[in-house]
């Protein structure tokens, strides 16, 4: 039975990369490189900050990454949800699983005041029992010590809850916990790349994520 569901943010609840996409654009400017598309930014997506920045400028240094990590991170701080939204149907999605008596929660490795930000502004914080980022004195997901702080907060145990997001971590973070893993299709991992990791669930849409944990009770594997 499941009695908590808690989610990835970044691609899973919200799309987000259009103002990532800004962020780096504008420390790449602000030191004197062009802008680049969306596209080739999405391209070096999913590896960390300082990732991303090296393979949009591959000559710089590392002191010059450093000053822009700080850029990006300065205007993302000041730009959160310019441009970022819920996924479809994730108000709807957090309701039904309030009816059901499921509990919600997200839990992402953003600093913990941008999630709170991000949490208000896009109208999902009022409807979870937990909301948490990057909180210090707590590791970076995978590990699990910050989902099993807030398991315990909400009195459920590992075994009662569901994990759900778009990127290996997550599903990592899971097995870590020992809850149990659905991936989304709709963020960094497709269908195929989930099925390679072998994965027990995977959705297409937040739609599915109520239907999914009755599925889950019923012990069916469809």
């Amino acid at each position: 039975m499941i009695q908590a569901v808690i989610f990835d943010l970044d691609g899973t609840l919200v799309d987000s990369f259009e103002d990532i996409a800004h962020a780096a654009n504008h420390a790449l400017t602000s030191l004197g490189h062009e802008e680049r598309s969306f596209a080739e930014i999405k391209s070096h997506v999913g590896h960390g900050l300082r990732n991303l920045l090296s393979g949009l400028v591959s000559e710089a240094n590392s002191e010059e990454i450093d000053r822009m990590m700080e850029l990006v991170k300065s205007y993302y701080m000041d730009h959160p949800t310019d441009f970022t939204t819920t996924y479809p149907g994730a108000s709807e999605m957090l309701d039904r699983l309030a009816e059901l008596g499921i509990q919600t929660g997200v839990l992402s490795n953003k600093l913990d005041s941008l999630v709170q930000k991000i949490g208000v502004d896009l109208g999902f914080a009022d409807k979870m029992g937990a909301v948490w980022g990057h909180r210090e004195g707590f590791p970076l997901k995978p590990d699990p010590t910050s989902l099993l702080a807030i398991l315990a907060e909400m009195g459920v145990s590992p075994a009662e809850c569901l994990v759900v997001g778009d990127a290996s971590p997550d599903r990592l973070l899971a097995r870590n916990a020992g809850t149990q893993f659905c991936g989304v299709t709709f963020g960094m991992t497709d269908r195929s790349g989930w099925e390679a990791e072998g994965v027990d669930w995977c959705v297409d849409s937040l739609e599915e994520i109520a239907e999914l944990t009755e599925t889950i009770a019923a012990g069916r594997t469809d």
